[in-house]
């Protein structure tokens, strides 16, 4: 691979990574954090009622929660990120592998719902700006 037409990403000087590694393990964290927040929620629904069956869940429910917590922590991220240095290649980046991800799910229309609740979301919550703010 050429690295004159890699995009990199600096962090305050501390280390540097490719963008498409730093996106690929991102994905990866997600997914994991995505995994371990449904295995909470199935405990928590098993607590509840004894005759809940994990398997009877549409595989479509999975994706689009999947999706939902991919796109949330992205925002976050990108939002505390917002002065970071070529942070656009970072979402570009990001964007397209969950567009295919989404695509890979035949979830592409809810993607496209959950890109634009998301950040409203966000921006609506007046104590998280405050919180920013406040560092």
């Amino acid at each position: 691979m050429d690295e004159h037409d890699t995009t990199r990403h600096n962090y305050g000087g501390k280390f540097e990574i490719r963008c498409e590694k730093f996106v690929t393990g991102l994905i990866e964290l997600f997914d994991d954090l995505a995994d371990f927040a449904l295995s909470r929620l199935y405990k928590r629904f098993y607590s509840v009622n004894s005759d809940f069956d994990v398997e009877k869940l549409p595989p479509a429910d999975v994706d689009h929660f999947k999706l939902t917590w991919y796109v949330a922590l992205r925002e976050l991220m990108f939002f505390n990120m917002a002065d970071q240095a070529r942070l656009e290649d970072i979402k570009e980046a990001f964007y397209a592998e969950m567009e295919l991800t989404a695509a890979d799910r035949k979830a592409a229309p809810f993607l496209f719902k959950v890109c634009s609740a998301i950040p409203k979301i966000i921006t609506r919550n007046i104590d998280f700006f405050r919180a920013r703010d406040a560092e």
